[in-house]
């Protein structure tokens, strides 16, 4: 279990508005960004930063597809976190 502190610092990294934006979506299943900018609305380089964020804080990582990454999350709390702040929302892990 994850001591105070890095609870607390995550909280920090995914507050941000684009970044849970990011997460509900990848709570669906594995997104790349190309599926992400359509759902979002946001630039590649704005998404592509967010993503490096999130992915440098162990939130969310990606796997190979093709020429593509698809991005996951790997954070099981995001998960607990999504459906406490968007209740009524359905937010499993899509494996």
């Amino acid at each position: 279990m994850k001591n105070l502190k890095q609870k607390i610092d995550m909280l920090k990294v995914v507050s941000h508005p684009v970044r849970i934006r990011i997460l509900m979506q990848l709570a669906k299943g594995g997104r790349c960004v190309s599926d992400l900018e359509k759902f979002l609305d946001v630039s590649q380089p704005n998404l592509s930063q967010h993503l490096a964020i999130l992915r440098d804080h162990r939130v969310i990582d990606y796997y190979p597809d093709g020429k593509l990454r698809r991005y996951f999350i790997v954070e099981p709390m995001i998960y607990k976190l999504l459906e406490m702040l968007f209740s009524g929302a359905t937010v499993t892990p899509v494996l």
